[in-house]
């Protein structure tokens, strides 16, 4: 036996042999643990978002900020871009959802809206409530979540959304499933 294939040998015998099915197979089991465990979540605008943005009542940064503490929950700030020429504002049921999951790869949409009118004069003395839903992205299954009515300061409903955010990802793990 020359020295080359003595050599040759001993680095065959030192080097670990892998099997490519394993290798493969936890690669895989890995990526489908990883995507069943993560669900994608957009926060549409408020449905009178105009109406109350103006004047600075806004709910949807709170929302995203609240979800976003959830390691299983990935949220997807709303792509401008691909949403041109989709009526994304002004949706609060799940019958104007399709245009949006056809241009953007989501599992769940939060919807939002205030539950009245804003009064401009007399905003220190309104009553404030708020609606959410949720929509799952491939079945189109629709579920009410978190409300909240009568409260005497808008602060109130940022509060709401706070305290009972646990509420909000049980809901949106309730309507995934």
């Amino acid at each position: 036996m020359s020295c080359k294939n003595q050599n040759h040998e001993k680095q065959h015998e030192n080097l670990s042999v892998l099997n490519i099915d394993t290798l493969q197979s936890k690669k895989v089991e890995t990526y489908f643990e990883k995507k069943a465990d993560t669900l994608k979540i957009m926060v549409l605008p408020c449905w009178n978002h105009y109406t109350y943005g103006t004047y600075g009542y806004e709910v949807t940064p709170v929302i995203e900020r609240e979800l976003k503490r959830f390691k299983n929950l990935k949220v997807i700030p709303l792509p401008l871009k691909k949403l041109m020429d989709v009526p994304y504002q002004v949706v609060f049921d799940k019958k104007y959802c399709k245009p949006i999951i056809e241009r953007v790869n989501t599992d769940i949409l939060v919807l939002s809206r205030f539950d009245k009118e804003i009064d401009p004069v007399r905003r220190n003395e309104m009553v404030w409530g708020y609606e959410l839903k949720l929509v799952e992205t491939k079945g189109m299954k629709q579920i009410n979540s978190l409300n909240v009515h009568n409260l005497k300061r808008f602060e109130g409903i940022e509060k709401y959304i706070t305290n009972n955010i646990e509420t909000l990802v049980a809901d949106i793990e309730r309507v995934a499933n």
